[in-house]
């Protein structure tokens, strides 16, 4: 996963990963496990949201495909929205160093 490459920046800039799925968490699992075999285990949590209820009250559900549209959001410690890409398919995301920048650009006066 390319935001596990970044997390190190990611973190560094006051971020903390977490992944949202709507898979169910028996795939998230066998999926982490064969990203960990290989090598490139995440250092970050996976989520799993089959009912889509989390993903639907977020805004990023593609109601067409059933799927949670590839999105990176910065919510403050508060929980407000600060920042958000969605993505329009599953190959859409956003660079990682725009991630940073965001992250940056909020956390100075």
């Amino acid at each position: 996963m390319r935001l596990e490459a970044q997390r190190s920046a990611i973190e560094a800039a006051g971020g903390q990963l977490l992944a949202l799925s709507s898979d169910a968490s028996e795939k998230i699992t066998s999926l982490l496990s064969k990203l960990s075999d290989e090598g490139t285990p995440l250092g970050f949590p996976v989520l799993s949201d089959p009912s889509r209820a989390a993903i639907k009250a977020l805004g990023v559900y593609d109601a067409e495909h059933d799927i949670g549209l590839p999105a990176v959001m910065i919510i403050d410690r508060e929980g407000t929205l600060r920042w958000q890409y969605v993505g329009e398919n599953v190959t859409d995301r956003p660079a990682e160093q725009a991630l940073v920048d965001a992250l940056k650009s909020l956390a100075s006066p």
